[in-house]
């Protein structure tokens, strides 16, 4: 039985020096093969370790050799050297260069223009800094599409920058794996496809990026600060600059509470809205870079393009909340803990020692009414009112914002201004439903003390001992709540000043 296989084996080994023998002989006629069969291990050499087999294999061999024994490799290895020493001894004779360089060259140039081509169409020709490293870029990003395309890059999104700025992937597109941290989020687009794909963090999840989709955005999810100046006029036209504008903001957040798996949760709807707004935007600032810098443009759309949305519609909320307003009322914008000293003074402190009464003497004497504070916005309730302005429009939210240092732009104010002012606390004061009603309610006690005391006196006068005095007391109770009955129903009824039906109605 081993003689026999021994034999059938050296029959086999014949065969295979004969045919290699033929094949690599310098005749014409094999020239065409030879090329062919190079052409063939080249393709074989590329494609081996990504399409058939996971395991690694020899780089010599022209076949899987797991398919042989390895009694038979062995045997056979003296017979594949010497065929392999014939086919490179004879590779780069006439007969064969001639083909490889047809091949060769009508390969570079496919090459060459697929590698500009997509150096074209993503604009990376119009920044002169990194032109040569682009270029580089497209030619590899080229090779591995045709001879190794499930080859993956890998890269990471961390503090809102992807952390290797010059991988090709991020210029050119996947396929790709992405991870994108915890406070983070990504934005992808793809040619063609017309709405982007938000990739949201997980922890250690690689996300997929599909070919030629590219990051659009990266998000920064936490609190972001922000600083700077506004400039505008109030309602009487006086102009005011708010110096070192302080916001606290960030990416909509809803309604979501934070988890470990999801430490800053966010709506994809509101950065779909960003990311809609930017377009016009994006624009603007590419026609205004230098040579169309494509590395500044894709840094302010990463980093910057959030704080201008958040400043644009602050500055738009604060311009409408002061200019609906005087400068007086801006003046008058107190502190929350102010606010509350106020109230509270106001409310323990006696009638007849608020400001504008006289000193203490007989019960509600007439004189100048006191004036409540005015119905003015505190600065706490004008953040309030900002934080209530229309922000998931934009897809950002105001958590924030500090305006206490201002300053008027004009170096001396106009009389005109002055007078205005005046005028306007007074309408103010008088126009303020606090103030209102406080009038009303001392003006209502007044006028009840007032009678009181006219009763005092009519009852001064009487004998209550006799019957016709009990009788003419019985008439002046009814003559007396008939007439101040009267004489409400004509306030409520009217809404007249008090203190003008006390004057017509004193004795």
């Amino acid at each position: 039985m081993g003689e026999r296989v021994l034999r059938l084996w050296a029959r086999v080994l014949c065969a295979l020096n004969t045919l290699l023998a033929e094949v690599f002989a310098l005749r014409q006629p094999w020239a065409l093969l030879r090329f062919l069969f190079f052409l063939g291990y080249f393709y074989w050499a590329l494609i081996r370790p990504y399409r058939l087999y996971p395991k690694p294999m020899p780089d010599v061999l022209p076949f899987p050799y797991m398919l042989l024994p390895d009694v038979s490799f062995f045997a056979g290895l003296g017979l594949m050297l010497k065929g392999m020493w014939l086919w490179f001894a004879f590779l780069f004779r006439w007969e064969v260069v001639r083909y490889w360089a047809v091949w060769g060259g009508s390969f570079v140039l496919a090459w060459l223009a697929a590698a500009f081509y997509l150096w074209y169409i993503f604009d990376l020709e119009v920044e002169p800094a990194r032109r040569a490293l682009r270029q580089r870029q497209s030619r590899w990003v080229v090779l591995y599409r045709a001879f190794a395309p499930r080859y993956v890059w890998r890269f990471r999104a961390l503090d809102g920058r992807v952390e290797d700025d010059a991988s090709a992937v991020y210029w050119f597109g996947g396929p790709g794996r992405l991870q994108v941290a915890m406070d983070n989020a990504v934005v992808l687009e793809r040619t063609g496809r017309g709405e982007p794909r938000v990739l949201t963090p997980g922890p250690n999840r690689w996300l997929p990026v599909e070919g030629y989709e590219r990051v659009r955005r990266i998000l920064d999810l936490r609190d972001q600060h922000l600083r700077f100046d506004v400039a505008l006029r109030t309602r009487d036209g006086v102009p005011l600059v708010f110096r070192d504008v302080r916001l606290v903001y960030s990416i909509r957040r809803g309604r979501e509470d934070a988890t470990l798996a999801q430490p800053y949760p966010h709506v994809v709807e509101s950065i779909e809205r960003l990311i809609r707004i930017e377009g016009g935007r994006a624009r603007d600032l590419e026609s205004h870079l230098p040579w169309g810098n494509v590395a500044e443009l894709r840094r302010w759309r990463s980093v910057e393009h959030t704080a201008q949305t958040m400043r644009v519609a602050f500055r738009s909320g604060l311009r409408r909340a002061v200019s609906a307003r005087t400068l007086q009322e801006v003046l008058a914008f107190i502190q929350q803990d102010e606010a509350a000293v106020l109230v509270n003074r106001w409310d323990v402190q006696p009638l007849s020692a608020r400001p504008g009464r006289p000193s203490p003497g007989p019960l509600f004497p007439y004189g100048p009414f006191p004036q409540a504070p005015a119905d003015l916005l505190p600065r706490f309730q004008l953040t309030g009112l900002l934080r209530r302005q229309n922000y998931e429009e934009r897809g950002v939210s105001l958590h924030w914002a500090d305006m206490n240092n201002w300053e008027v732009t004009v170096g001396k104010i106009k009389p005109q201004f002055l007078q205005a002012w005046q005028l306007s606390r007074e309408n103010r004061q008088r126009a303020a439903p606090a103030a209102l009603n406080q009038v009303r309610q001392d003006a209502y006690l007044a006028f009840l003390g007032a009678e009181i005391q006219r009763w005092d006196q009519i009852l001064a006068g009487m004998d209550l001992g006799t019957p016709e005095g009990r009788e003419a007391f019985r008439l002046g109770v009814r003559q007396w709540l008939s007439r101040l009955w009267a004489l409400l129903q004509e306030i409520q009824d009217r809404q007249i000043d008090l203190n003008e039906v006390m004057s017509l109605h004193r004795p």
